[in-house]
């Protein structure tokens, strides 16, 4: 029959005859002592540590909060996992890093550039006359005029694919003639890089 068991919190001293044993439910077949119970996923960077073993034992759970991670992908800088707390780009540290690149190498006004084309672009979308060109099931450019006279372009959008990946996609203001390019690298079926650039 199963070993009985008791809350964590009646434990008491080891030895006596006492079962100091746990389980996880009243469904689990086996008791047995916390520090076997508890387990961390392999996503997740916790350390299960016994601190002073054969005394007043405590179980410590670290959690290395740079490698915690994260699968959201970044439009605006790119993930690296160079810095040497990361062990690939999911890690919180990889976000950073690619953060603290960005802010190196980007001036404010570049940002404001990008972020200023992007923001007129989805406002004329919205507003004006846009035409959408197709190649197969591949959305391949959008012309955005000021109305259906077409008279007055103020946006063209180019989107270009390698197989059905798409990897640029440029963005012209067509009344300062400011040009921005949007590049996409992979990792096998997985967006790895997202880079703009204004010029």
């Amino acid at each position: 029959m199963p070993a009985p068991t008791q809350p964590i919190s009646g434990a008491s001293g080891g030895g006596g005859g006492t079962d100091e044993r746990i389980k996880v439910s009243l469904t689990d077949t086996i008791a047995s002592y916390l520090s076997s119970k508890l387990s961390s996923h392999t996503d997740t960077p916790i350390v299960l540590n016994i601190v002073n073993p054969g005394g007043n034992e405590i179980l410590e759970l670290n959690l290395d909060g740079d490698q915690v991670e994260i699968t959201w992908i970044p439009t605006t800088y790119t993930r690296n996992a160079s810095a040497p707390e990361a062990t690939d780009i999911l890690d919180l540290a990889a976000h950073l890093k690619g953060i603290d690149d960005f802010l190196g190498l980007n001036d404010v006004e570049a940002v404001n550039q990008r972020l200023r084309i992007e923001k007129l672009f989805n406002s004329a979308y919205d507003d004006h006359y846009a035409e959408m060109t197709y190649v197969g099931d591949n959305l391949t450019s959008v012309d955005i005029w000021e109305d259906s006279g077409k008279t007055l372009k103020l946006f063209t959008r180019t989107l270009s694919y390698s197989g059905d990946d798409l990897t640029t996609v440029t963005t012209v203001d067509e009344t300062t003639s400011a040009l921005l390019t949007a590049t996409l690298t992979y990792s096998g079926d997985n967006l790895d890089t997202v880079t703009k650039v204004v010029s």
